[in-house]
C-alpha cells in the first residue's frame, strides 16, 4: 500500500534535492548508481554532514574498458568500428555499456580501423541527452579531458550544448601518458570514447593493470 508522504520519484534542479534527500533525518540508507564524483559527494555527506550517519551502497563509474587484440582487428576492423560507434552513440552514450576506454596495439591494420571509427561517429547525429545539465557536464568533461597530457581529438562534433544535444566524439592518447594522467579514467558521460594507443602487449598489460576501481 502506498502511505502520504511516500515517493517514487523526485526531479530536483542539479545537486540540490539530491544532497537534502542524503541529509534527510528520515533517510537511513542511501543506493545510488552514477559517477564516482558524484557516488563520492554523497557518501561523504552521509558520513560527515548529518547527525546520525547511513550506509551508501554506491555503483560508481562506468568506462567500460575494452580490449582490441591485433587477430581481432585484421580480420574484423569494419564489423568492430560499426558495433562500437553504436554503442559509444547508442542512448547519446548515456548507457552505462558505453565504451569509454579502447585499448588498441599500435600496428598496421590501427590507422584504418581508427579511420572507420572516426566516419561511423562523423555520421551519427547530435541527441537529446537527459537534461540541460548533464549535457553540459558531458561538454565540460571532454574538454577537460583534452587538455591531460598528450590527449588530442580525433573527432569532435559540433558543440550544441544550447539545445541539450550531445554531439560524438572520438579522443586519444599514447599509453605512457594515460598510464601518468589518472584522470583520463573519469568517466565522459556522452557519446565519446578515448582510444589508448599501446606499443605492444606489455605497455598494454601495464596500462590495464593502472585502471582504477569502477562500476564494471
Amino acid at each position: 500500500d502506498i502511505v502520504d508522504g511516500f515517493f517514487f520519484f523526485v526531479i530536483g534542479e542539479g545537486q540540490t534535492t539530491g544532497m537534502q534527500l542524503v541529509k534527510h533525518s528520515g533517510v537511513k540508507s542511501i543506493g545510488f548508481t552514477g559517477s564516482f564524483k558524484a557516488g563520492m559527494a554523497i557518501y561523504k555527506a552521509a558520513i560527515n554532514d548529518r547527525e546520525v550517519p547511513v550506509p551508501v551502497y554506491a555503483e560508481m563509474s562506468s568506462v567500460n574498458p575494452v580490449l582490441i587484440l591485433p587477430q581481432q582487428l585484421k580480420s574484423a576492423s569494419s564489423a568492430l568500428a560499426a558495433q562500437l560507434a553504436g554503442s559509444i552513440t547508442m542512448g547519446v552514450g548515456q548507457f552505462c555499456t558505453n565504451p569509454g576506454l579502447l585499448f588498441l596495439m599500435n600496428d598496421e591494420n590501427t590507422e584504418a580501423f581508427i579511420n572507420e571509427l572516426k566516419e561511423k561517429l562523423t555520421a551519427a547525429p547530435a541527441g537529446i541527452m537527459l537534461n540541460k545539465n548533464i549535457c553540459n557536464n558531458y561538454y565540460e568533461t571532454k574538454s577537460k579531458a583534452a587538455k591531460e597530457k598528450g590527449v588530442t581529438f580525433l573527432y569532435e562534433g559540433e558543440d550544441v550544448s544550447g539545445t541539450a544535444k550531445g554531439s560524438a566524439a572520438l579522443l586519444k592518447v599514447n599509453a605512457a601518458d594515460f598510464i601518468t594522467s589518472p584522470a583520463l579514467q573519469n568517466e565522459i558521460f556522452g557519446p565519446a570514447s578515448l582510444i589508448i594507443l599501446c606499443n605492444d602487449q606489455q605497455e598494454m598489460l601495464k596500462a590495464i593493470q593502472s585502471l582504477h576501481g569502477q562500476l564494471t
